[in-house]
């Protein structure tokens, strides 16, 4: 994985009270536009961690500071490359901190540090100033949403290439779907709903294994997410000629409207949007889903029939 070095300006001031406040900064661009970060950037070659964040606070701030203490370096995997971040006490030393590139700021104590939803490497540095506070577990929790939000959609851009890049191996498909299938029956269990399997052994696929497993976890955790208290969730094998049909059906408290079965694979599109919300889903795995598929030249549908919903997954055998 690359790894990208970065440096971090911790810029502090003191307010008419006495109280330490620092400055915060929301992120104006690109795939995490919105969240909050201290301000600063790459190290350029050939420069030192303390010049490159004179150089970026004065690029993205108009604004003259000098670098005080190292803090720490925080070491972050973010998705498609780890952040190695450097990050100083900092204090203005001329300058007003205009906004270049960032679409808001804020000075914060260290009581309102939990009020901005910080970028995950930030966070890791403003975590123990929060431990306590109240808002540390909602903000862990829309880092998470975040992060795993921009892993599915970088995912999902992968499978919609031109070539998708899939590696394929032959491996024991029913040993796979069984291990995937147990996997899930202790939350089952935890849920009072039931997971039976219908799997043929010794049955084999060529294809991507780790992309295969995955579409087994979306259409398990996507069948029991939506099948009601008491309900049942089958999930069946099986070759059929030149094809092999993979089936994951599930009990649902209501009847399926044909409009609704249509935008299942739709990215974005939540059928259900007071269950989604509780679950923090972002209606994208049936949509990944489909990307697996179609990236190893198959087709995949959604039946409904009275209180059940069916996922049919054909696959070239």
């Amino acid at each position: 994985m690359k790894t990208i070095r970065v440096v971090a300006a911790v810029i502090k001031a003191v307010k008419e009270d006495g109280r330490t406040m620092i400055f915060a900064t929301q992120r104006g661009y690109g795939e995490f536009k919105g969240g909050w970060e201290f301000p600063g950037g790459k190290i350029e070659a050939g420069e030192t961690p303390q010049e490159a964040l004179k150089r970026e606070i004065m690029e993205e701030l108009d604004t003259e500071v000098s670098v005080g203490e190292w803090i720490e370096t925080v070491e972050y995997d973010y998705p498609g490359f780890h952040l190695s971040m450097d990050c100083f006490w900092c204090e203005i030393v001329k300058g007003d901190l205009v906004l270049k590139e960032h679409e808001a700021a804020r000075w914060l104590t260290a009581g309102e540090l939990g009020e901005v939803q910080w970028l995950p490497a930030d966070l890791d540095l403003v975590e123990p100033e929060l431990e306590g506070n109240e808002w540390l577990q909602d903000i862990r929790c829309q880092v998470r949403r975040l992060t795993g939000l921009t892993q599915d959609l970088i995912f999902l851009s992968r499978m919609e290439e031109e070539t998708p890049p899939i590696q394929p191996i032959e491996f024991p498909l029913s040993d796979l779907t069984e291990e995937m299938a147990q996997s899930f029956q202790g939350l089952a269990k935890a849920q009072g709903k039931r997971l039976t399997l219908s799997i043929p052994p010794m049955l084999s696929y060529t294809g991507d294994e780790k992309a295969i497993r995955q579409l087994l976890s979306i259409l398990l955790d996507n069948a029991l997410k939506y099948t009601p208290e008491e309900g049942e969730v089958e999930i069946a094998l099986k070759k059929e000629g030149r094809m092999i049909r993979l089936s994951v059906s599930n009990t649902i408290a209501h009847p399926m409207e044909r409009e609704t079965l249509g935008r299942l694979f739709d990215r974005f599109y939540r059928g259900d949007q007071s269950r989604s919300s509780q679950t923090g889903s972002y209606g994208l795995g049936l949509s990944i889903a489909k990307g697996i598929v179609l990236a190893h030249r198959g087709k995949i549908r959604a039946e409904s029939s009275g209180a059940s919903l069916s996922v049919i997954v054909s696959l070239p055998a």
